[in-house]
């Protein structure tokens, strides 16, 4: 299999983060405690730090022909953009650490309920007679005025969490319309079958590995959506950034040079 596209592709984004980042992101992590946005900043600056980490996951596996491997990190790329787009847009419109507070909030919140959902299910399990108790008791004692918080409205900003309500407030501030982002929600159906072990997973595979053109097409487009995504996330990051440090401003337009670095996709000629 050609991997040219695929190892040139990564020269480049190692170009932007090791040879032209590096010390420009030290300086800007170096903020998340000196900003007036904490968690904001906070919560946008380490989506960045993993999207790149499932980039780099992403080429490696490319690299491998491990197709199934990849496409689960595609979708895990996916929903850390997602978060991270709108976290950017919220921001932009209110200016504040608003937009932060509240995804900690009720992202904990989601996670405290799943994980004792999850002992529950234990219990079941293991036939256990101890009763746990409820969770939202236990939220209510961990977080001051949960309890006055109607039950619907609970579930409300548990639910706006979810991949396609956060892409659908993006699209509804967005005052454009990219083809990359509205194909978004049947590609991550698409990949969450990689991720759940589905029978449409496994016709993917065989596809692919009955053809070596589709094969290579496959592998370099998921590094290609990955670098793209993880170019659009160091933007927005860099724009923030740059509002309480000037000199980080200039790499807004250095790193948006190396999308038009991106190969040629040879597959499609």
């Amino acid at each position: 299999m050609n991997l040219s596209l695929i190892e040139e592709l990564q020269e480049i984004d190692n170009e932007l983060i090791i040879d032209v980042l590096e010390k420009p992101l030290s300086q800007l992590f170096s903020l998340i405690h000196k900003v007036p946005i904490p968690k904001t900043f906070e919560a946008i600056s380490m989506l960045q730090l993993n999207i790149s980490f499932l980039k780099t996951g992403i080429f490696d596996l490319a690299l491998a022909d491990n197709n199934y491997g990849m496409a689960v990190l595609e979708r895990a790329l996916y929903e850390h953009w997602v978060k991270h787009f709108y976290l950017f847009i919220q921001y932009c419109k209110c200016k504040d650490d608003s937009a932060g507070i509240e995804y900690y909030k009720w992202t904990d919140i989601k996670e405290y309920i799943d994980y004792f959902n999850s002992l529950k299910k234990k219990q079941e399990l293991e036939k256990a007679q101890n009763k746990i108790e409820t969770i939202e008791s236990i939220i209510e004692e961990v977080y001051s005025g949960y309890a006055e918080i109607p039950k619907s409205d609970r579930s409300n900003n548990l639910s706006n969490l979810s991949f396609y309500r956060l892409l659908k407030k993006i699209m509804t501030d967005l005052t454009y319309r990219s083809k990359i982002l509205t194909e978004l929600p049947s590609d991550y159906s698409i990949l969450s079958s990689f991720v759940h072990g589905g029978p449409h997973a496994n016709r993917l595979q065989m596809f692919n590995s009955s053809s070596e053109k589709e094969r290579e097409k496959t592998l370099y487009k998921g590094c290609k959506k990955a670098y793209l995504f993880s170019i659009m996330c160091l933007t927005n990051t860099f724009i923030i950034a740059g509002q309480y440090d000037k000199s980080l401003l200039k790499y807004v337009e250095i790193v948006k040079e190396y999308v038009n670095k991106v190969p040629d996709d040879k597959c499609d000629k």
